[in-house]
């Protein structure tokens, strides 16, 4: 196993996939093993999502059905996780899909052919795929917690409608995957979680469709999901990569303390609270590296394909796209980032503008050429 996750993590990126089929069938294989505690009959792989793809040019995953029910989908990248999504019960059926399934299903395609382009280097998935077994192991049999009802949670009509508001509403802007880091986003997931027992959230199609998508647990990085449409709930990864997060709105609701709380007596409050304090301390030293490691000025990189990234001395709000008759052609939104992403994919060649802004400077303005 190590040896072909080292071959995988050797192998050049151009002119064929990441992760082969028939590596893939192996550690899905490897998957329903683990997952009855025997040899299981051999899986049977019935899509590759090529159709989800820009010009359906590439593979993106490769889903497997195991003969005792069930399916697993395995990344045909590996600069994400190995899994992206699983059920140990129902079988994948590319005709039934509901159409939160398939864009959340096209929300990972759209990752791993980013990511592809990304020169940062995934030390969580380059561990997971590195020892499979361990990451195969937690994630069918670590703790974690299924809730198997939430008191509250909207139904389907209800869900949809509350999706809805939430596209229209003035403060949306904010409930958007895309503002936050991966890990940002689950945290907050998990947080509401924890508060709920589920997280009602919408996968973006455009920008008035999103399908309905229920939270209702978490086991070691994968959340159960359902989409409303009777079929049994899926293990899945909210985010395809450590990187990248897109593709998800939630209904996020902020709890606050009853104001007939009493305050309790903490028989640990010391040892936390010292706790706390060294967390604190390495947190701030921890910023200071990044602090120390951050541009004093806009750097430009090329990514390939129409892809760049942009870093800036502050904190990055906003960025315009315009072409070269000055129209603006696309706009994006930025939160706790200094990096702005533009992708130039689906443009015609040619020349464009970039205007930056940022915390604490002026806006930037960057010419691109497509």
């Amino acid at each position: 196993m190590l040896a072909v996750a080292a071959a995988m993590f050797t192998a050049p990126q151009a002119g064929a996939e990441i992760v082969t089929h028939a590596q893939a069938m192996r550690l899905a294989q490897q998957f329903f093993n683990e997952a009855a505690g025997e040899v299981t009959s051999p899986v049977v792989m019935v899509y590759k999502g090529k159709n989800l793809t820009t010009n359906k040019l590439f593979t993106p995953f490769y889903t497997f059905n195991s003969p005792r029910g069930g399916f697993v989908i395995i990344s045909a990248e590996n600069k994400t996780f190995p899994i992206l999504a699983y059920s140990l019960t129902d079988v994948f059926d590319e005709n039934k899909l509901a159409p939160g399934e398939r864009q959340l299903l096209r929300a990972y395609a759209r990752d791993v052919e980013l990511i592809r382009y990304d020169s940062r280097v995934p030390q969580e998935a380059i561990a997971a795929w590195s020892n499979y077994p361990q990451y195969v192991h937690g994630l069918l049999h670590s703790p974690g917690e299924i809730y198997s009802s939430a008191p509250g949670a909207p139904d389907d009509g209800e869900a949809q409608d509350i999706i809805g508001r939430i596209l229209a509403s003035d403060d949306s802007d904010d409930l958007y995957s895309s503002l936050y880091s991966p890990d940002q986003w689950e945290g907050m997931s998990d947080d509401q979680l924890g508060r709920d027992r589920y997280v009602l959230m919408g996968v973006v199609e455009s920008e008035d469709t999103a399908w309905p998508m229920t939270v209702s647990g978490k086991r070691d990085g994968m959340y159960r999901v359902s989409f409303g449409n009777g079929k049994s709930p899926w293990m899945a990864r909210l985010n395809a990569t450590e990187y990248l997060s897109g593709g998800l709105l939630a209904d996020f609701r902020y709890v606050p303390a009853s104001e007939e709380s009493v305050i309790e007596e903490h028989p640990f409050e010391l040892y936390e609270s010292t706790v706390a304090e060294f967390s604190a301390a390495r947190e701030a030293a921890q910023r200071a590296v990044e602090e120390s490691l951050r541009p004093t000025e806009p750097m430009l990189k090329a990514l390939g394909g129409g892809r760049f990234s942009i870093d800036m001395p502050g904190e990055v709000s906003l960025v315009r796209i315009y072409n070269v008759g000055g129209a603006m052609i696309g706009q994006n939104t930025y939160k706790g980032t200094h990096t702005a992403w533009i992708d130039l994919g689906h443009e015609p060649g040619g020349f464009y503008l970039a205007q930056i802004f940022s915390e604490g400077s002026d806006p930037v303005t960057m010419k691109l050429y497509r």
